[in-house]
């Protein structure tokens, strides 16, 4: 029978002091925790330890299962075992290769939640659809920053929408401008949706207005939004406006690069005041 109705003491089920079950030959049909099942175990066998218990399935988290595999594998070879919580892929591999290898071979491991770099999910052809690591209807977590390509092509894998299960959630970005002001639904997407309330680094240079602009779409209102800009490209007389009116902040340890013409006097002039920040 299933765990809820064998852990069930009303008189219909198990009984009142589990009566139905103990010292009988018992199959649990559905998964439960290690823990439970051990602990249903010791019930079924009443101190005896001639009694018949079988269970098919095992939900638990990684750890445990793990520690279960290292152990020997009693408890979860030839099982169908799931995992609970979240597992890197190159974890839920290894996992994989222990359960379903170990005992008679005939075990089967699956895990619906994925937390991993973007460089994994995105770069790893296997975790394409079909592929022996693939997150085809998992719930994923970007835990590094993402480029707006590695988010498209991992939300493209997960295929929420069409497998009616899994979403991806991103914290970080780090992109250039051009990317990250795209509302390409494989970039910034529809009203900058993939960025906005993100930390945000951008990598090539942008106008002091252009990168002002882009904060204000990325913090949304939140001044406490992190937004960093690697470098700038703008005119001298820009350039000059940040250095008088806002002291160089925007320029400060950043990459500048002057965009029109000027003297090579105008150049050196503007070379020390930033150099000065």
């Amino acid at each position: 029978d299933t765990y809820a109705n064998l852990t069930s003491t009303t008189a219909s089920k198990a009984g009142a002091n589990s009566e139905y079950i103990k010292r009988k030959t018992v199959v649990v049909t559905t998964a439960s925790t290690l823990q439970n099942i051990a602990n249903l175990k010791t019930v079924v066998l009443d101190g005896q330890n001639n009694v018949s218990f079988t269970h098919n399935a095992i939900h638990d988290t990684r750890a445990l299962i793990t520690a279960d595999v290292n152990a020997g594998g009693a408890n979860v070879f030839d099982k169908t075992v799931t995992v609970s919580d979240a597992v890197t892929i190159a974890q839920g591999e290894a996992l994989e290769l222990s359960v379903t290898g170990g005992g008679n071979a005939t075990g089967t491991l699956a895990y619906s939640k994925v937390t991993d770099s973007a460089s994994n999910l995105a770069d790893d052809a296997a975790t394409n659809t079909g592929g022996t690591k693939a997150i085809t209807g998992k719930t994923v977590v970007i835990d590094d920053a993402t480029t707006l390509d590695q988010l498209h092509t991992i939300k493209t894998r997960v295929d929420a929408s069409n497998q009616n299960s899994g979403s991806v959630t991103h914290t970080a970005v780090t992109d250039t401008y051009a990317n990250l002001t795209d509302t390409d639904d494989a970039k910034a997407g529809s009203s900058s949706v993939n960025i906005v309330g993100k930390t945000v680094v951008v990598t090539t240079g942008a106008r002091i207005a252009q990168l002002n602009a882009l904060k204000t779409t990325v913090q949304n209102g939140d001044g406490n939004v992190s937004f960093t800009h690697n470098a700038v490209t703008d005119l001298r007389a820009n350039l000059l406006a940040e250095l008088n009116n806002n002291a160089g902040a925007m320029l400060a340890g950043k990459t500048n690069l002057v965009e029109d013409s000027i003297s090579i006097a105008n150049g050196e002039s503007l070379e020390t005041l930033v150099g000065n920040l």
